[in-house]
């Protein structure tokens, strides 16, 4: 397997740009992949402003599989990633994304390449939330353009939840600090998010998982916790996914997805069967 050269170009959400690394290789196509840099474990920027994080290596090690392809990584705002796709300014979209009938319809998703599971969490001092029931009417937070947001909305319509949603474009250390402060009655995000956040900052929070009933009820029946590299619905969108399956078919085999889900989540049982 030989090592490539990417090039890195790295947005603020001012989109100010700036890139770094070397050129195209003579006779290779660039692939232009999208990351919005949140939320950590899965990609974030380090201390020295590069961006990093398990879902950055895996997309890292998937195009130095494919030595037809060079790749150019932009980090952008999250709702930039999808549209960024249907206007063909990306190629590829990778950033902990799930899957929905609404997206399928529109997109190619790859296998998936991590499989994790949310948990609720409430302030530390809440005693009454402690059951999928218990949010009924009350008030959450999600990030602009998620499935998760996507998901909330769907339970409170269908089972007349009335949890009232909010949005916001925070990283999430500010939506769980506003959440430790009693801003909102919960959030339900990601354990490996969380625990990540919650190891800098020590929030006075307390969390539970719903129930395999409960989680079944709130996703309708979908299995939400898959995550997966999106590319369009296009010729060229379905030739790339069957390459990056074959990488990822690869780095399964060779143990590479193992060893990077045990230096970022400190465990190999996220890595898909």
């Amino acid at each position: 397997m030989r090592k490539k050269k990417i090039a890195a170009v790295i947005l603020t959400i001012l989109a100010i740009g700036m890139v770094a690394g070397c050129g195209k290789k003579e006779g290779t196509e660039t692939i232009k992949v999208a990351n919005a840099a949140m939320p950590k474990p899965y990609s974030y920027l380090d201390d020295n402003g590069e961006v990093t994080g398990y879902d950055i290596d895996v997309i890292k090690a998937v195009f130095d599989y494919l030595p037809e392809y060079d790749m150019e990584l932009t980090v952008t705002e999250f709702p930039s990633i999808l549209a960024g796709i249907d206007s063909g300014r990306y190629d590829v979209g990778i950033n902990c994304l799930k899957y929905t009938e609404e997206r399928a319809e529109k997109y190619t998703f790859s296998d998936p390449y991590l499989d994790d599971f949310s948990i609720v969490i409430v302030p530390g001092d809440n005693t009454d939330i402690n059951s999928l029931a218990d949010l009924n009417g009350k008030s959450t937070i999600e990030v602009t353009g998620t499935v998760g947001g996507e998901r909330m909305e769907d339970y409170s319509q269908r089972t007349d939840a009335d949890i009232k949603i909010n949005y916001s474009d925070a990283d999430y250390s500010v939506l769980l600090q506003e959440l430790n402060d009693g801003k909102y009655d919960f959030m339900y995000l990601n354990r490996l998010t969380y625990e990540k956040y919650n190891e800098e900052f020590h929030y006075n929070l307390r969390t539970f998982e719903l129930t395999e009933e409960e989680k079944a009820l709130f996703n309708n029946g979908v299995d939400t916790e898959l995550t997966y590299i999106m590319l369009s619905r296009t010729e060229e969108g379905q030739k790339l996914a069957a390459r990056i399956n074959e990488a990822l078919a690869a780095l399964k085999k060779d143990g590479t997805l193992d060893q990077l889900a045990e230096k970022y989540f400190g465990s190999t049982e996220y890595v898909p069967d």
